[in-house]
């Protein structure tokens, strides 16, 4: 139910997503002010993880990202 909210604020830049470097730690860490940092309470492990992966494939297509 909250997915789709903080989705969508992640997408207006109101919220902050971030991985360890090190591939074998699967912690997504997620920062949010205002009623998206409460919603982020309510996420599931897996529903993290979704966004993990949403930002991470982001990532990739940014001109910050080196191409390999």
């Amino acid at each position: 139910m909250f997915y789709k909210y903080v989705e969508n604020e992640w997408k207006k830049g109101n919220v902050s997503v971030g991985m360890s470097a090190d591939s074998s730690d699967k912690k997504v860490y997620i920062e949010a002010r205002g009623f998206a940092q409460i919603a982020l309470s309510f996420l599931s492990h897996d529903e993290r993880q979704k966004l993990g992966k949403l930002s991470r494939a982001s990532a990739k297509h940014s001109p910050m990202c080196p191409s390999h």
